[in-house]
């Protein structure tokens, strides 16, 4: 999914305030701080930007000799420093910015600061100092999920005034009543296939797509359970039971709807495709299409095995949810044996159901069972389990990839997870931790190779991108989690805050895009070309002018969402969409309901930032936060879009891209 935390610059979000401070001193939007704040014992440094290359090189800005921290309560300076200079005062090829860095981690006391240029009359915005600064993110994050919820009613009380509508999708011949798309007249194939999660861009409901959302979010539960409350404000909230785990069987509870008697699990509930054009203008509850399912796979019946095994470990340990985690047991026990004893394809889904290919192939699906039979070992102690586990887990994407959990963390997270289990192979174990190691992403934290202190391969640049940006922070703390060789954990638990708190620096977000010689160029993020990026969201003739998605996404607008990290794109806070101004949810920027934020969050982006703040909880729970600034408003955000090749060109989610491989445009974010 392409990521946006859009309109930095028009919403407020916890830590940065957009107040006058010094009289006459000017906000400079290219001295750019964290805009939730920053931890008392963190790091703090500040990016100076002065644009080079691109859309907005005509913009220049060179701070002066010595900066300085004020207190907003009295301007009094905390600090003052001098900035020093990156990489020689070169030109980052990537965002084709020079730049400075001001490290003010000296200031530790809880507190509202800015930065002053006292040479230029400039300054930040301000921002928070504060050990909580991101407790409230963390909640918004988590929260997102409610508002992806299909199949309920969405109340005031819960979603807000400006999202609250009626159910979604219970009508005649929809979610409640799906057929089977290859037998759509025969009513001896409904399915009551009702509740999940919307997927993303798309009310649909993919089960090959849980698989990320649904461990990493088990994972983090799993590692810090002490910051994850009963209090989101969720239907649940107050039952004693994590608000997140909660959600997460929410989820489930669909799951169990998806899988057969005899342990198969169908692939996808969605619309058709076609028929679609004029629904999706309304409020979800008033759309009408009927919703139809394809049949049980292979790929979908090993990723319900793994989340239901996995799951079960985890719900296992709340004393009300022992009797679900039973079922949820002999669930993933029946869907391992039906993927075992059946054909395995890697080709079932032929597009008959908008809009992603929930297909997963067949060395994939390999390498789920693999870590399903981790989670099966762990709940049943059988050792089949044990032995299928030890003879395949060389061939799971961490153990074989350069690049440890970049890509597929739920791999990651559940190779990891076996080395804790007691009767683990100790060889194993071993070899396992070995290569974790041996793949500690060094190149991440060469300081110089990213002006924005969040270096990321460039092989990563491609859709999807904030997803590894995320899973580099979560990965650099297996390193603290598991107590991976001590000489590296204190910096690995420093390099990965920088992307929990600092993953995208930038003002604005930068397009790349081949030229004759396949080299990637910057470009600006406009209207244009955003139109062409996302057409596979457009219904047929709908390209309109610029940025129409199919659906309204409910879970941004009035909340301080932080689900998926971003590029925040204050340039693109401009886009003349039908000349609305952007002051709140209804009627604004992007026009009719369809349209009112640019692209919506995925289930797997919010999971995977979530995934990562949790591995700084013992700090605080930590946020990739758009590093800007904030101002009066609403908060936004946007999630990520996934093309890859396909009959139109473009496909929702598919097999994320590994290294080399490179799409037609890419969004440095």
């Amino acid at each position: 999914m392409l990521s946006l935390c859009l309109f930095a610059g028009s919403w407020p979000a916890p830590g940065a305030k957009a107040e006058a401070a010094v009289p006459g001193a000017t906000v400079q939007k290219y001295i750019m701080i964290d805009q939730f704040g920053y931890l008392p014992d963190g790091d703090k440094t500040a990016v100076l930007v002065d644009p080079q290359v691109g859309y907005n090189a005509s913009d220049a800005y060179t701070p002066g000799g010595t900066l300085e921290v004020r207190r907003v309560s009295d301007d009094s300076v905390a600090f003052s420093g001098a900035p020093k200079v990156w990489n020689d005062g070169k030109t980052q090829e990537k965002s084709g910015d020079r730049g400075w860095w001001f490290d003010f981690s000296e200031v530790t006391a809880t507190g509202d600061y800015y930065i002053y240029d006292p040479a230029n009359n400039f300054k930040s915005y301000d921002f928070t100092i504060s050990p909580d600064v991101y407790k409230d993110v963390l909640k918004a994050a988590i929260k997102t999920y409610y508002y992806q919820r299909i199949g309920t009613p969405h109340l005031a009380q819960h979603a807000g005034a400006a999202f609250a509508d009626d159910a979604a999708f219970v009508g005649p011949y929809q979610d409640t009543q799906a057929r089977s798309v290859l037998d759509r007249n025969n009513a001896a194939t409904e399915r009551d296939l009702s509740g999940g999660w919307m997927d993303a861009g798309d009310f649909n409901k993919y089960v090959t797509y849980t698989a990320q959302p649904i461990n990493e979010l088990l994972t983090a539960y799993e590692q810090k359970p002490d910051i994850f409350t009963d209090d989101y404000n969720i239907p649940e909230s107050g039952n004693g039971i994590p608000d997140v785990i909660d959600e997460v069987k929410w989820e489930l509870d669909w799951l169990k709807k998806m899988q057969e008697s005899d342990g198969g699990v169908l692939m996808k509930v969605g619309v058709p495709s076609s028929g679609k054009i004029g629904e999706f203008s309304n409020p979800p509850s008033k759309i009408t299409v009927r919703r139809y399912y394809l049949p049980k796979t292979s790929a979908s019946t090993i990723v319900t095995a793994l989340n239901f095994a996995h799951a079960a470990v985890t719900l296992g340990q709340f004393p009300t949810l022992r009797g679900y985690a039973d079922d949820l047991k002999a669930r993933a026990i029946k869907a391992w044996s039906w993927y075992q004893n059946n054909p395995k394809t890697a080709n079932a889904d032929h597009g008959e159901i908008e809009a992603g290919d929930a297909d997963m192939a067949l060395a994939q699906q390999a390498q789920v069972a693999t870590v399903a039979a981790a989670y099966l070992f762990a709940l049943t102690g059988d050792q089949s389990y044990h032995t299928y586990f030890k003879t395949n887990y060389t061939t799971t994407w961490p153990m074989s990839d350069a690049y440890w959990g970049l890509y597929y963390g739920e791999q990651a997270d559940g190779v990891m997870f076996y080395t804790t289990l007691p009767n683990a192979d100790p060889a194993v174990r071993a070899h396992i931790l070995e290569r974790r190691d041996l793949h500690d992403f060094t190149q991440a934290f060469v300081d110089n190779e990213d002006l924005y202190r969040s270096y990321v391969p460039d092989f990563s640049y491609h859709w999807g991108s904030l997803q590894v940006r995320a899973r580099a922070g979560a990965s650099s703390y297996d390193f603290v989690q598991y107590d991976i060789n001590p000489q590296k954990r204190d910096n690995f638990n420093k390099k990965g805050a920088k992307r929990t708190s600092l993953l995208p620096r930038r003002q604005s977000a930068s397009l790349y895009v081949p030229d004759e010689h396949g080299r990637l160029r910057r470009g600006k993020l406009d209207q244009g070309n955003l139109s062409q990026l996302v057409r596979g969201r457009f219904a047929v003739g709908q390209r309109a002018s610029g940025i129409r998605a199919w659906r309204t996404e409910r879970a941004i607008f009035g909340q301080p969402i932080a689900a998926a990290g971003a590029a925040c794109a204050e340039d693109v806070q401009r886009l003349e969409r039908h000349r609305h101004e952007m002051a709140g949810p209804h009627g604004q920027f992007l026009g009719d309901y369809r349209e009112r934020h640019l692209l919506p969050i995925g289930i797997y982006q919010a999971a995977r930032q979530i995934r990562k703040r949790a591995g700084r909880a013992d700090r605080a729970a930590g946020r990739a936060g758009c590093r800007l600034r904030r101002s009066r408003g609403y908060d936004v955000h946007a999630g990520e879009l996934e093309p890859r090749a396909g009959r139109d060109g473009l496909r929702y989610r598919g097999e994320r891209h590994g290294a080399g491989q490179r799409t037609g445009a890419l969004l440095h974010a």
